[in-house]
């Protein structure tokens, strides 16, 4: 079982020469927010892969649920609920699985990428199911066809490591994207090497192989 402890434990492994009881002055916490940050990355990338051979979409293990209360911008005229998380950085809002007022399942509303543009084309009728956009922080929902009985939702968003993931908590990592998070990371933390003393006549200069400077 792949963990955020686990995937933290093999990295300060790595960085300690294979002894992790060897103090290096690292901070476990700072490991655990870089590895969220690098499953990130490693989920836009799989996602960018996966479009190379047609496939738009993004890895279902990372879907996460989130029952939020609807609320309404009076100046405006809308309906919408604010982001409860922030959502994968993934191209045609991806980031977004889907929405649905809660206990009503089979009432998912339909994602318009620009309201504003296609509002008023027949299409954006969408078979007169309601719709909603993404617009800051916020999923806008559109009135027409607007049930007064709604008050809250069930979004679903694609979230690679989220906090609600506990440090012990089943990962939705895939087996071969492990090694790929743990090579980045203990590359990032790694101490900077030093290299013999350079054929310079000077015996105390040494160089950073990192970035060269003596």
């Amino acid at each position: 079982m792949t963990t955020l402890n686990s995937i933290a434990h093999l990295i300060k492994d790595r960085l300690a020469g294979g002894n992790s009881s060897v103090d290096n002055q690292l901070d476990e916490r700072d490991i655990i927010i870089r590895i969220r940050q690098v499953i990130n990355q490693v989920l836009r990338i799989s996602f960018f892969e996966n479009m190379g051979i047609g496939d738009r979409n993004a890895s279902n293990l990372y879907i996460v649920s989130y029952e939020v209360s609807i609320m309404e911008d009076t100046a405006e005229k809308y309906k919408y609920i604010k982001l409860p998380d922030v959502l994968a950085n993934l191209p045609y809002n991806k980031g977004i699985h889907s929405m649905h007022p809660k206990g009503s399942p089979d009432e998912t509303l339909i994602r318009a990428n620009n309201h504003y543009v296609t509002r008023n084309l027949r299409s954006s009728q969408m078979e007169g199911k309601p719709a909603y956009f993404l617009e800051g922080d916020r999923l806008v929902m559109r009135k027409k066809n607007w049930k007064s009985s709604w008050t809250k939702m069930i979004v679903k968003l694609k979230l690679a490591a989220p906090d609600k993931f506990g440090l012990d908590d089943p990962l939705p990592v895939y087996a071969d994207q492990i090694s790929q998070v743990v090579e980045i990371v203990t590359t990032y933390f790694a101490p900077p090497v030093i290299q013999d003393v350079l054929n310079d006549g000077n015996k105390d200069r040494v160089v950073n192989i990192r970035d060269g400077k003596g």
